[in-house]
């Protein structure tokens, strides 16, 4: 009897002491793998300034049944998620994006540098630092293409990132820079930092992780030590990323500088890390300039970065490889076009000359058009990837349509 009683309490006092523990303390007890504290992790990469296609691909992962409790967000991406951390009602973030102030936000964008020369004549320098082959630190401060809207301008952005249950947390990644001063002498130190911005508990869940880029290319200006920042808001998040190299300059927070969320623009080891589930946009390669042009910063390929996540194990892939040809009339990304004279009437010429063009919308009624044609790319796109069975998807857009038909009217 004596000895039964000794096993039943120690048997006892065994479970009481396994059901204290923390869920990974406790998996890894009875040798399982750690519990992962995100069920399904949505990646927002890059997608420049045509991001509302992300609003759609959310808002089909909401009706499909399939929603993130995490968005992971790059650049022009982080908008979106932005969006989406300020407005959990989707009939809510619909009437935002299709609202007059966001229509000025997006009208801040002006163009800085014209002339596409001066930056032409930089990319033969971009190709030895793409290889490492860069004695001094890159100058990122020098003719910026434009001047980034400042997020904190919209008060929906300048918020704490969320903590509750009601909306998806928010992970949005930039790159601190490591100097100030450009080309001066880097003797062989690593440039840049991966930075995640990010509510305090999910800030938990990364303390101590690795940068993807920086311990997977060694070779390039990254640092494997990445950085958690709990202290900003989304606003101060969102320009850090979308202040991306050549672009815009470098975004000054607390007396530190970001650069954008070009530092990894395919996080799919964190989103691996975080969640059991991952849905992740199929995108085009970058074009040749943006390459080298990153590339030349942070001296590794993005190219080669994405054929190595393409072969990576993702839930869900969502293919968007023709958005630069579906959207092409609804984009609002810059372009190079011939002019005889410029926008601002200042001075004509004989010859066409070639000047880079922010493509804004002539006025609000165009801009709600681009607006919801972008949407629609995302939730079709979306449905797409996310639901396999071909009957319910054809339900979901017909739904769609039926409400499209309702607004019309």
């Amino acid at each position: 009897m004596y000895k039964f009683w000794h096993k039943f309490i120690l048997i006892a006092v065994s479970l009481c002491g396994a059901a204290g523990l923390a869920p990974s303390a406790r998996a890894q007890e009875q040798g399982l793998p750690p519990a992962k504290p995100f069920k399904h992790a949505m990646i927002f990469s890059g997608l420049a300034l045509d991001f509302t296609a992300y609003i759609g691909l959310y808002d089909a992962a909401l009706e499909s049944g399939n929603e993130p409790d995490l968005i992971i967000a790059t650049s022009g991406g982080a908008v979106a998620a932005g969006i989406i951390a300020a407005f959990p009602d989707k009939e809510e973030r619909k009437k935002f994006i299709e609202s007059e102030d966001f229509y000025h936000f997006m009208s801040d964008l002006e163009v800085k540098s014209k002339r596409p020369s001066s930056f032409v004549a930089r990319l033969p320098r971009f190709v030895p630092r793409t290889y490492g082959l860069a004695p001094l630190t890159p100058n990122l401060f020098r003719k910026p293409l434009s001047e980034a809207p400042i997020p904190s301008n919209q008060t929906e952005f300048d918020r704490p990132f969320p903590s509750g249950t009601d909306r998806p947390k928010i992970i949005i990644i930039a790159a601190k820079l490591e100097y100030s001063k450009a080309n001066a002498l880097r003797i062989g130190k690593k440039l840049f930092t991966e930075t995640w911005f990010t509510d305090q508990q999910t800030g938990e869940y990364l303390s101590g992780m690795e940068s993807p880029v920086g311990a997977r290319f060694t070779r390039s200006a990254v640092q494997a030590n990445a950085e958690v920042r709990t202290d900003f808001t989304v606003a101060e998040g969102l320009l850090a990323s979308i202040s991306e190299p050549y672009l815009f300059v470098p975004a000054c927070l607390n007396g530190e500088l970001y650069t954008g969320g070009a530092v990894d623009l395919w996080p799919v080891e964190l989103a691996h890390e975080l969640a059991g589930d991952i849905t992740l946009p199929k995108l085009p390669d970058l074009s040749r300039t943006i390459e080298l042009a990153f590339g030349s910063v942070f001296e590794y390929s993005n190219k080669k970065r994405m054929r190595e996540v393409q072969e990576m194990s993702v839930s869900k892939w969502v293919d968007m490889e023709d958005n630069r040809e579906v959207l092409k009339d609804s984009s609002f990304w810059f372009k190079v076009e011939m002019l005889k004279q410029e926008q601002d009437g200042s001075r004509s010429y004989l010859i066409p000359r070639p000047r880079v063009v922010y493509t804004a919308p002539a006025n609000y009624e165009a801009f709600v058009e681009r607006i919801r044609t972008q949407y629609e790319y995302g939730y079709e796109r979306g449905l797409g990837g996310l639901v396999q069975d071909e009957e319910m998807r054809q339900g979901f857009l017909a739904k769609r349509l039926q409400k499209l038909r309702d607004r019309n009217d």
